[in-house]
């Protein structure tokens, strides 16, 4: 297995209520972000703040609040802790839940991403069973520390000739009804640790 290619790392926080409003204060995005900011709306309404420089993009629906990193340099857990938890703070959202994710990508050894997931996952007998079948992808679901983990294995773009595969791992904690969103140290300490424990399943895994 090739190394790991970082996409993005992202936080996302899931609200109690629904915010009153869901327009940010260009002061306090400065704050976290770099200028110059780039603001866009999406077809559902949520409202998009990026910033080049930083690499980074807030989104902010009426229930629901993401970060995203796309550096490559990742997981940059530092810098994503801050701006998640200082949107939230900004927003003075409410969180139930909330969720650490990763996307990033690595080459085949050999041939297409379809072929290589087909060969190391399926069974011959059940390759045989279908007709001209092209590839494979998988999903593994775990607990780690009381959190819903999930990796999410595919050929690049769902494209089974592509030559990169695809992996989507998600990690998700539902808050109690007085418990608050972690503090910004333990956003930090537990995207750190998750990437840790994903690598170490995919050094397995992906033999």
């Amino acid at each position: 297995m090739q190394s790991l290619s970082m996409m993005s790392t992202s936080v996302v926080f899931l609200l109690r209520k629904h915010l009153a409003t869901i327009e940010l204060q260009k002061e306090e995005v400065e704050q976290l972000l770099t200028p110059e900011l780039s603001v866009g709306q999406t077809a559902d309404g949520r409202i998009v703040v990026s910033s080049m420089t930083d690499q980074m993009e807030i989104m902010v629906g009426v229930n629901r609040i993401d970060v995203r990193d796309r550096s490559s340099k990742g997981p940059r857990a530092r810098e994503v802790s801050h701006v998640a938890q200082g949107i939230l703070q900004a927003l003075k959202g409410d969180a139930r839940a909330y969720g650490i994710n990763y996307e990033f990508e690595a080459d085949t050894p050999n041939g297409t991403s379809g072929a290589f997931l087909l060969k190391t996952f399926i069974k011959d007998d059940a390759k045989n069973s279908i007709r001209d079948l092209k590839g494979a992808a998988l999903t593994l679901f775990f607990n780690v520390e009381g959190r819903q983990a999930r990796i999410v294995i595919e050929p690049r773009r769902g494209r089974p000739e592509a030559d990169k595969i695809f992996f989507n791992v998600n990690f998700h904690m539902d808050l109690g009804a007085n418990e608050p969103a972690p503090l910004e140290e333990q956003l930090r300490t537990e995207i750190e640790g998750y990437f840790k424990r994903v690598e170490e399943i995919l050094s397995k895994v992906m033999k």
